[in-house]
């Protein structure tokens, strides 16, 4: 059933009952309330609005007597299938400005219909089927149920999912950090997207994968980044293409567990070459761990954050390969003297993820996620 709440005039000369017509001729013109939604009786709504039953029952007689709503005995009272033709001829699509048209709508392929499949390849899509739904809607009712915490959200998400993925970057990647040093965001583009605000003062030049993530490559160069692309081998980023020395504040983006698109991993000694011209340069390593939690035939190389000893890598994950991409929560390691600044661009803003959001999969990962 629809809850309706108006704000009634009673200073004005026009009778609340009328006001109350116009409101509900309104809501249904604009699509607010549906054809065929049940709505609130007279008693029940003459309630809700502070004002006598005689208002509500008036408004209702005359809504039924012009075609809007129909009351059914010991049903209640909807609105109508069938709305006079004068309102349907009102309800019109407009278009907008006429520039406002591409001669070529894109075509977002993600929307289109698709057939039927046997089985499903589609790139970067988890195998739901293997979720433990149950868990996670036991996580999603103590998400729900939980006391609701109505001040002002901690600008690097909520504590409960920054403690647990503390802990499970201890255990599964040997990174070795405390939940303040955790900002929770909606994945690896926003938090590119941070990055990009929290250092355009500096100009830096950015040192990027190519082929590589463009979704980042285009928040990054919107922050004032000079972007150079690098090339990509079988052992990864290609670190020969790397400047001996840098004379300007630079930064390095790499996927080097899974290098998206092409999928090779940087070989060990890479790491530790990129390791030591970043220290050599004062330059900061954006470490994107994308697709890093499954393993088949190798044993996961250490991250460069876990071989970070002076602060010049951040590291980025999200949830979008080990639950869904449609989470939407990521997450990322920064450095102390940058994560002050993050926190004061999130609450800058207003961009706090959710906080049922946020709290569910934290829920996850303390009782079922490995």
């Amino acid at each position: 059933m629809t809850n309706l709440y108006f704000d009634l005039d009673r200073r004005a000369k026009v009778p609340l009952h009328k006001q109350l017509i116009i409101h509900l001729k309104n809501h249904v013109l604009s699509g607010d309330i549906k054809k065929g939604e049940k709505i609130p009786s007279s008693r029940a709504l003459a309630i809700d609005l502070k004002v006598s039953r005689i208002v509500t029952l008036a408004a209702y007689e005359q809504l039924i007597a012009e075609g809007y709503l129909i009351s059914k005995s010991g049903s209640g009272t909807f609105i109508s299938n069938n709305i006079p033709d004068t309102i349907a001829k009102s309800q019109k699509t407009y278009s907008g400005p006429k520039w406002l048209k591409p001669e070529t709508p894109p075509e977002i392929s993600a929307n289109r219909k698709r057939q039927k499949c046997l089985y499903d390849f589609s790139i970067g899509h988890p195998a739901l089927s293997i979720l433990p739904k149950n868990s996670w809607k036991r996580c999603w009712r103590k998400a729900l149920n939980h006391p609701l915490n109505i001040g002002k959200p901690a600008p690097h998400g909520e504590l409960l999912l920054r403690e647990e993925i503390a802990k499970y970057l201890d255990r599964s990647r040997n990174i070795k950090c405390q939940a303040d040093q955790i900002i929770i965001t909606s994945g690896a583009a926003e938090s590119l997207r941070l990055i990009s605000i929290a250092t355009e003062e500096f100009s830096p030049v950015t040192y990027y994968e190519n082929p590589g993530f463009q979704i980042g490559a285009h928040w990054l160069s919107q922050g004032n980044h000079a972007i150079k692309l690098l090339d990509i081998d079988e052992n990864g980023l290609v670190t020969a293409g790397l400047p001996e020395m840098t004379d300007r504040p630079s930064m390095l983006f790499l996927t080097p567990s899974h290098q998206f698109p092409l999928g090779f991993r940087l070989s060990l000694k890479r790491r530790n070459e990129i390791l030591n011209w970043a220290r050599k340069n004062d330059a900061l390593i954006l470490e994107d761990d994308y697709d890093s939690e499954f393993h088949y035939e190798t044993m996961a190389l250490p991250t460069l954050k876990s071989q970070d000893e002076t602060g010049q890598v951040l590291y980025l994950s999200s949830f979008s390969k080990s639950i869904s991409p449609d989470v939407k929560i990521g997450y990322l390691v920064a450095p102390a003297n940058l994560c002050e600044v993050l926190k004061h661009i999130i609450a800058r803003e207003h961009a706090e993820p959710p906080y049922s959001i946020a709290k569910c999969p934290g829920l996850f990962y303390r009782g079922w996620f490995t």
